[in-house]
């Protein structure tokens, strides 16, 4: 194999890297473009839904949405969550260009587990303007 070979299968498995990567987060905001709520129709069914904060302990402690749960998104697959199958969740991250892939993701696992309505702020808590604690 030539090293002109080399650079081609290189180059082949970057943009393979890529499209994988970035593909990901089309593709879940494509399929679950129907569960993102914006801030009003989010604020509208907080009273009856399970209302998950998937930012640090941190930044939840400092602000976070009034009547929110903290599940970190690295400790969701990982710990009893204790959340209800039957009542809708609703999540959010910081905001929802980058870190809201933690949302994208979070949605996409709690459906795989069997949770019906699943949905996502939004913009996420930065775009938040409702009751904070």
């Amino acid at each position: 194999m030539g090293f002109d070979q080399i650079l081609m299968v290189a180059d082949i498995l970057i943009v393979g890297f890529f499209l994988w990567y970035f593909g990901r987060t089309f593709v879940n905001r494509f399929l679950y473009r129907k569960s993102i709520l914006t801030p009003d129709q989010f604020r509208e069914g907080l009273r009856t839904a399970q209302v998950i904060d998937l930012r640090n302990e941190t930044e939840f402690r400092v602000k976070h949405i009034m009547g929110a749960r903290n599940i970190p998104s690295n400790y969701l697959k990982k710990q009893d969550t204790g959340l209800r199958r039957d009542k809708d969740v609703y999540l959010y991250a910081q905001e929802s260009a980058l870190s809201g892939n933690a949302a994208f993701k979070a949605a996409g696992y709690l459906k795989k587990q069997g949770f019906g309505q699943v949905y996502i702020l939004k913009g996420g808590f930065s775009k938040w303007e409702g009751k904070t604690k």
